[in-house]
């Protein structure tokens, strides 16, 4: 209960930080619905919060938070270098496009692990996934160059460590 208070506190200080609601000029019949409403929301959120770490009481799981910390900078990039490659593609005058489809086999244990994978490559341009069933993930990529990245393994190595789950592996194109 300490904790719960302590967070609650905290985010309705955020809440008023970042809402400007406590400083409403000319409105103060609003004032107290303003302050209730942004009390309301934070005891929602700290509700739901307490609901999540019930059913997902892995400890670990905020280990894997900081995962993010690299893995965010890195898709990033990702997103930038793809970027680059599908404009030069598009502006090129013979528009050298190839595309295919890309089965890959990742070995992710959660639901979170390849929502996370499948979001990330269609995040970057030039590729798109269109299915993931039984530990495969089937990718459109673009062009050549796109597909041997799909192919290297990178993602899937990548959201693997944020699992800790083991390598992962690429096959050849499907027809």
């Amino acid at each position: 209960m300490k904790k719960s208070t302590v967070v609650l506190v905290l985010l309705f200080a955020a809440w008023l930080v970042w809402s400007g609601g406590y400083s409403i000029p000319g409105a103060d019949h609003f004032h107290g619905l303003v302050l209730a409403l942004g009390l309301a929301s934070c005891v929602i959120v700290l509700a739901l919060h307490a609901r999540m770490e019930r059913q997902h009481s892995d400890r670990t799981s905020y280990l894997r938070v900081l995962g993010f910390i690299t893995y965010g900078p890195w898709l990033f990039w990702q997103i930038v270098l793809s970027n680059l490659q599908i404009a030069r593609v598009v502006l090129s005058p013979k528009l050298p496009i190839h595309p295919q489809l890309v089965r890959i086999r990742a070995n992710l244990r959660t639901d979170f692990g390849w929502t996370v994978l499948a979001n990330s490559i269609t995040l970057t341009p030039g590729t798109l996934t269109l299915d993931v069933r039984n530990g495969f993930a089937l990718i459109h990529a673009l062009t050549d160059e796109t597909a041997a990245d799909i192919r290297s393994g990178t993602f899937p190595d990548k959201v693997a460590q944020l699992e800790g789950s083991p390598r992962t592996e690429a096959e050849g194109p499907t027809a």
